[in-house]
């Protein structure tokens, strides 16, 4: 049984690579400080965690705080930049995630840097 962390849990990506990592066995810790997700969503985790008892699951409220704003942007842009090139050299093509999208367009709106850096690296 491998240990993983998954920051962003609750969220549109992490509540789906949850159920799938918690489906194969892997011991999970989930962290979520739920500024765009709700925790209704990490309901049904602990069913799926009982259902196999090589895994297991901690859910765990909080942040990591971005300590040098300037380099999780770097980070986050440059991020995006070098999986966006690689996509385009094995001709994937790209989408925003479902998840940004809200009934008025795109929701880019964040209230923290690592939030605010995503968005400015899917805009590009």
């Amino acid at each position: 049984m491998t240990t993983l962390l998954i920051t962003g849990g609750a969220g549109f990506i992490g509540i789906h690579t949850a159920l799938v990592l918690l489906e194969a066995g892997h011991f999970l810790v989930v962290l979520d400080n739920f500024s765009n997700s709700s925790q209704e969503r990490l309901l049904r985790l602990p069913e799926v965690a009982s259902q196999n008892p090589r895994g297991g699951l901690a859910l765990v409220a909080g942040d990591i705080p971005a300590r040098d704003p300037l380099h999780c942007l770097d980070v986050n842009l440059n991020g995006s930049r070098q999986l966006l090139v690689a996509m385009q050299e094995q001709g994937r093509h790209t989408s925003r995630s479902p998840a940004d999208i809200d009934s008025d367009g795109w929701a880019w709106q964040s209230a923290n840097p690592h939030g605010s850096a995503k968005a400015e690296g899917a805009e590009r």
